[in-house]
């Protein structure tokens, strides 16, 4: 069985294979294991900046207003350690 550091490490390799270099400040930010009828599995959720897309987004960040932030969920076979998917993780906006 694949520890919970492994399956995060693969997650994290996932990701920078996929994205190479395109965001920053990627952390961990959420870890579940699971049993399932066909096996056990690690979710994964690594959290990551998103760089400015505008000039607005960039003088905001330049004052030192805080990135965006998005989040991505791997579920990994915890057997294996191969990395099964990746999803979009949605997060409501704190107001």
């Amino acid at each position: 069985m694949l520890s919970v550091k492994e399956a995060a490490a693969k997650a994290a390799e996932y990701f920078k294979d996929f994205y190479d270099s395109r965001f920053g400040n990627v952390m961990l930010e959420e870890v579940e294991q699971h049993l399932e009828a066909d096996g056990k599995y690690w979710y994964i959720t690594l959290g990551y900046d998103v760089p400015p897309q505008d000039l607005s987004e960039l003088f905001r960040s330049r004052q030192g207003a805080k990135p965006p932030r998005e989040y991505k969920i791997f579920k990994i076979d915890g057997s294996t350690g191969e990395v099964l998917s990746m999803k979009i993780r949605e997060v409501a906006a704190v107001e």
